[in-house]
């Protein structure tokens, strides 16, 4: 074999090497691509699921609130009345507690063994601390000032009772009055989005506009953002908490 041959042999074979480690970069390359992309679709739907959780959450808490608020009257009606009867303020909120159901009666039992160990004032205050509302500081205080004076508890926790009662009738009404503006922002929200849904699926013109052009794609965007701006300020106005 001449020596020519030999230096065109390993010219051939460097230059194999050479386009076969592009090769090899460049495949690497397509698979960290698809790597980060599906890095990036799984962390996107992994992003909008920790979102509607967070939002079904809410949902859950306000109602669940809701509910908790509701059980404080009925169960100042049960401390109210044996107490008047001659039974210790421990023994009524036992008797509290038998008379309502959950989540409260879990509270309740959970007050009354703790001012068995802390007494009743820290047991309270460890109560308020768990449930930070309005109604729970209220019926805390009560039981709190009517344990140190001892005189005319019974009176007040009717009073208190009936005042929560009105407060919960109050709110309940404006909900009422409220959930034709409610159904007004998710009918805003919903029909723009249902419009230009079954506008582009029958219209390809029209899809061809939003989808393929920059001009459709910022009216597309611009539309909305407007149309959740709109939900959003809708939702925040007609939003009644029931108790704080």
């Amino acid at each position: 074999m001449t020596p020519a041959l030999v230096a065109s042999a390993l010219v051939l074979a460097a230059l194999g090497l050479v386009r076969g480690a592009r090769a090899g970069r460049y495949r690497a390359a397509v698979l960290q691509r698809g790597l980060l992309v599906d890095a990036s679709r799984t962390a996107g739907i992994a992003g909008r699921r920790a979102r509607l959780a967070a939002v079904l959450g809410r949902v859950f808490d306000r109602r669940s609130s809701a509910r908790y608020d509701g059980q404080l009257p009925t169960a100042l009606d049960v401390v109210a009345g044996a107490v008047r009867s001659g039974g210790s303020l421990l023994a009524a909120l036992d008797d509290a507690s038998r008379a309502v159901g959950p989540p409260l009666a879990d509270d309740l039992v959970d007050v009354v063994r703790g001012a068995a160990v802390v007494g009743l004032d820290r047991s309270l205050k460890a109560w308020t601390a768990r449930r930070p509302s309005d109604g729970v500081k209220l019926v805390a205080a009560a039981l709190s000032l009517g344990a140190t004076t001892g005189g005319g508890l019974a009176g007040a926790l009717d009073g208190l009772a009936a005042s929560l009662r009105s407060r919960s009738a109050a709110v309940a009404e404006a909900r009422a009055l409220s959930a034709q503006a409610r159904l007004s922002a998710v009918v805003i929200g919903v029909a723009p989005v249902a419009f230009c849904g079954f506008t582009a699926a029958t219209d390809h013109t029209t899809a061809a506009f939003l989808f393929g052009t920059p001009a459709g794609r910022l009216c597309l965007v611009g539309g909305v953002l407007l149309d959740g701006a709109g939900w959003l300020w809708m939702s925040r106005v007609t939003a009644i908490e029931s108790m704080p």
